[in-house]
């Protein structure tokens, strides 16, 4: 064994792999946000820049709307609040 964890071998898998080859840095990070400022200004000009109408657009409509996934969090939060109930009673 040459002394590298699992971790860092399934990270630099998932880095080369999936992620694709390009450093994970500063600046990297910085055209990424870029990106995604660019996209949602753009977003904005294509709804009169009603914020509200473009949140409504992303949390509600569409096959999976991001509601979806906030609302659905917290029902493990009550599965483990419920298990930890149970086994302080025990």
């Amino acid at each position: 064994m040459t002394g590298e964890t699992s971790w860092a071998r399934e990270s630099s898998y998932w880095h080369v792999e999936v992620a694709g080859s390009r450093p994970h840095n500063a600046e990297c990070f910085a055209s990424y946000q870029r990106a995604f400022i660019d996209f949602f200004e753009d977003q904005l000009v294509a709804h009169g820049y009603d914020w509200k109408q473009l949140l409504e657009h992303y949390l509600y409509d569409g096959d999976a709307p991001l509601i979806n996934s906030l609302v659905s969090g917290c029902k493990y939060f009550r599965e483990h609040q419920c298990f930890a109930i149970a086994d302080s009673e025990v």
